[in-house]
């Protein structure tokens, strides 16, 4: 293993240092967990020929949400016309599920 040192590159045979040395996989996934952040919109994806099957209806998908954790919800017009892509229709009382139409 080469380390870089003030002094410049210096090789060091693997398991032969008695010095603990941090690398970045310190910093990197599966080391460190954000255990304190919300998911975040990765993608947002249209969703041509899904609807959510609600309680008395089917209404349209305008698009899929994917999160950066790798959930997934789909999206509609809300009644404004407005598409708001941090409304997961999952999160309606009368929702049933996703069909393809």
């Amino acid at each position: 293993m080469v380390l870089n040192t003030t002094s410049g590159p210096v090789e060091v045979p693997k398991g032969t240092s008695d010095r603990v040395i941090n690398t970045s996989e310190l910093l990197e996934p599966p080391a460190m967990q954000y255990l304190d952040e919300e998911p975040e919109i990765a993608f947002v994806i249209p969703a041509n020929g899904w609807a959510a099957d609600l309680k008395d209806r089917t209404v349209p998908l305008v698009c899929w949400v994917i999160m950066d954790d790798t959930t997934t919800y789909g999206v509609t017009l809300g009644r404004d016309g407005r598409v708001d892509v941090n409304m997961s229709v999952e999160e309606r009382d009368d929702f049933k599920g996703y069909i393809k139409t």
